[in-house]
């Protein structure tokens, strides 16, 4: 990356891109100028240098608004940035490109590899300040013999195919992005506890560093980089990073991946489909409407009488959520080590589960209230979910011992007979003699 010396004066700043440009493989000494224009003036302009392959120049021509794509050589590049940096406009075959800017110096953005810009990592430089926060269009591009798109950001993302926002700080300003091809993470993999790395480099003496957390224990590890090696994490890891670096420690290319995002394609949920509302709530830990169970054998009559009481708890209340295959600390173990090793039973391991939950709140409760069951996927693990709803028909009672319980933060408490007995008695259902407080 540059130093700040650098990009705050033109003439270093020019002279240091047409260096790196110089250093590339000759194989990426191309560069491509795509832009959505009004008239002349650009409503998003990118340059990628380091282009290895030869892209046709396209014009569509929408009438108002036109999208342009031109190829030229990276030995153009130091004179395109010289006549931005004195007079504010692109000058190519095509046309001239004509930007609202003032005189600022470029900002430097890393990006890794797989960005939106280049395969390879890099750095984003902006430069110019705009007035326009938007486009400031919403009609649809369309035209004979032309692709269809429904508005300029549209466009953007789809056909110079970087992804945009509604008040995106990149339009109207013009946009250089400058590989490094000193080294790339390339296919990242995770499972059974390994992660399979490999690389691309130009240079020796790179290192690679892992760090991963499954929320109790941490992994560190740096080793010198390889085309292909691996590293052993936990089983169940919810974060990982990895980092590309040179001798003097500079990040030359990383990934990171938890479970809401990730900078690239999924490696340790790769597949993985689950409701980020399910994730918020395990992460909050138990509550008024949330209990974890770390699983509950159903012909263990102690576990069985826990969910049970839980279930009592959230009708008598304002409902909840049961997790089960996660634990009192919020750890998602998961039911997997519960699935017999029979097949056959396999198959049918979640739904034989559910109905007998069901069987046990139909012998243990006086009624039932509305419950709904499911399995949610959380990366390589697999929980079960009992919502249960605020009753109707309180108070909700354990028929066979003639208890009930309320949820008060994380735990089943007996009510209260001066103000939660009335309330639930309030709300309708048949009294039914129950035991307040045990000897």
């Amino acid at each position: 990356m540059l130093t700040e010396h650098t990009l705050r004066h033109s003439d270093l700043f020019q002279d240091s891109i047409g260096e790196a440009a110089n250093r590339f493989p000759r194989k990426f000494r191309q560069c491509s100028l795509e832009a959505l224009m009004r008239g002349t003036e650009a409503i998003f302009c990118v340059v990628r240098s380091g282009i290895s392959d030869k892209i046709k120049n396209e014009l569509l021509d929408y009438g108002a608004i036109q999208l342009r794509r031109e190829v030229f050589s990276s030995d153009d590049l130091r004179s395109l940035l010289k006549v931005f940096n004195t007079t504010k406009r692109l000058t190519t075959p095509q046309g001239e490109i004509t930007f609202e800017v003032v005189n600022s110096p470029p900002t430097q953005t890393f990006e890794p590899s797989q960005s939106p810009y280049h395969p390879w990592p890099g750095c984003l430089y902006e430069m110019g300040a705009t007035g326009h926060a938007t486009p400031g269009l919403q009609e649809a591009l369309v035209g004979k013999g032309l692709p269809p798109f429904f508005n300029p950001q549209d466009a953007i993302t789809n056909w110079i195919r970087v992804p945009v926002g509604n008040n995106d700080g990149r339009f109207g300003r013009f946009l250089l992005f400058v590989p490094d091809f000193t080294a790339r993470l390339g296919r990242i993999t995770f499972a059974d506890a390994l992660l399979k790395i490999r690389a691309d480099f130009t240079s020796r003496r790179l290192s690679i560093s892992v760090l991963a957390s499954d929320g109790r224990t941490t992994y560190r590890k740096t080793k010198p980089l390889r085309r292909a090696q691996n590293f052993k994490l936990m089983q169940n890891p919810n974060s990982v990073r990895v980092f590309v670096t040179d001798e003097k420690g500079e990040i030359l290319d990383k990934f990171a991946e938890e479970e809401a995002w990730t900078t690239r394609e999924r490696v340790i949920f790769a597949g993985a489909k689950y409701s980020e509302t399910v994730m918020n709530l395990i992460r909050r830990g138990e509550t008024d409407t949330v209990e974890f169970k770390e699983f509950v054998r159903l012909d263990d009559q102690k576990k069985a009488a826990e969910l049970v009481k839980a279930v009592i708890s959230f009708a008598n209340t304002r409902g909840g959520t049961i997790f089960i295959g996660v634990t009192d600390e919020a750890d998602i173990v998961g039911v997997e080590a519960q699935i017999p090793h029979d097949k056959r039973k396999a198959v049918t391991f979640e739904a034989d589960y559910f109905a007998g939950v069901r069987r046990l709140l139909k012998q243990k409760l006086n009624r039932i209230p509305p419950i709904e069951t499911r399995s949610e996927r959380i990366g390589d693990k697999t929980i079960f979910v009992v919502q249960v709803a605020g009753g109707a028909a309180k108070p909700y009672a354990n028929i066979q011992t003639r208890e009930t319980f309320v949820r008060r933060g994380g735990n089943d408490v007996r009510p209260d007979p001066d103000t939660d007995l009335r309330q639930m008695l309030e709300s309708g259902g048949n009294p039914l003699p129950l035991v307040w407080y045990r000897p």
